[in-house]
């Protein structure tokens, strides 16, 4: 990967990523509080875009979205589930795939820097991995009748959590630069 590429990672696609895990975090907060809102509305330029008595009408894709986005940037990372539901390494890529080796001077995180995570215990920190990659096959990726993994809204949002904060400390960090601003004022 040229530096301009590299540039456009940095500052362009995984920002944008971070910024869906964001909306992941802001719909558990949402449900975790019990708020029910009787009313959702989009405006574009304060004109009415979209109009809905469900908050599913946003908080569905902002969920979908965001699992989706954590599982591809822990991947690029490189963290995985195996077909037994267990972290592991990544050992194999596509060509085309970004991950962080493509950029200078990273090598891929070992499943073992999920311990070191101040957010929480790293058991719990490990679940919400799990559980955040595992729903996004089972439940967003793919249409499957597997339903034996239910994940908690509170993993979730620690998952939802976690993963910016290995981005940032594993990839900017490393490479002393500053964490690009991705999250969003609500």
């Amino acid at each position: 990967m040229d530096q301009s590429q590299q540039e456009e990672f940095l500052t362009d696609h995984i920002p944008y990523r971070l910024r869906s895990v964001e909306l992941l975090c802001v719909v558990c907060v949402a449900r975790l509080s019990g708020a029910s809102p009787q009313r959702v509305e989009i405006l574009f330029d304060s004109i009415p875009f979209l109009t809905s008595n469900s908050i599913g009408l946003i908080a569905n894709p902002f969920l979908e979205v965001g699992l989706m986005f954590g599982r591809v940037l822990l991947e690029f990372l490189g963290i995985k589930l195996d077909r037994q539901g267990q972290l592991v390494p990544r050992m194999r890529r596509e060509a085309t795939d970004v991950v962080i080796e493509d950029l200078d001077g990273l090598r891929a995180i070992p499943i073992d820097a999920l311990d070191q995570v101040p957010l929480a215990q790293a058991d719990a920190v490990r679940r919400s991995i799990v559980s955040l990659i595992a729903t996004s096959h089972k439940g967003v990726a793919h249409l499957t009748f597997d339903a034996t993994h239910r994940p908690t809204l509170q993993e979730l949002h620690l998952a939802s959590q976690v993963v910016p904060w290995l981005v940032c400390e594993h990839v900017y960090r490393r490479m002393n630069r500053e964490v690009p601003r991705y999250q969003l004022a609500v």
